[in-house]
């Protein structure tokens, strides 16, 4: 009866090990997704620094998957061109 249960607390040893190794976390299975955002004014503006910290904040609070955020600032005041404003009132 001994020689059982030894057997079977060694192969319950051998076997939990390989159940751990074998399932996937959950850190691992995350998907990322890219994310751009577009400014229209210029990267100095004071108001873009908010919105980029509560842009992350947000996306943070996301279990399902991971961000990676790109911006771009297009300076749209600083480099003005007249079918970007006819677009605009349309």
């Amino acid at each position: 009866m001994a020689l059982r249960t030894y057997f079977l607390i060694y192969i319950i040893l051998i076997l939990l090990p390989a159940q751990g190794i074998a399932a996937p976390s959950p850190v691992a299975t995350r998907e990322t997704k890219r994310v751009l955002v577009l400014y229209s004014l210029d990267k100095g503006h004071p108001c873009h620094i908010l919105t980029e910290q509560g842009i992350i904040e947000v996306f943070r609070k996301n279990k399902s998957f991971d961000v990676q955020l790109f911006t771009e600032y297009l300076d749209m005041n600083r480099f003005p061109d007249p079918a970007q404003t006819r677009s605009r009132l349309t």
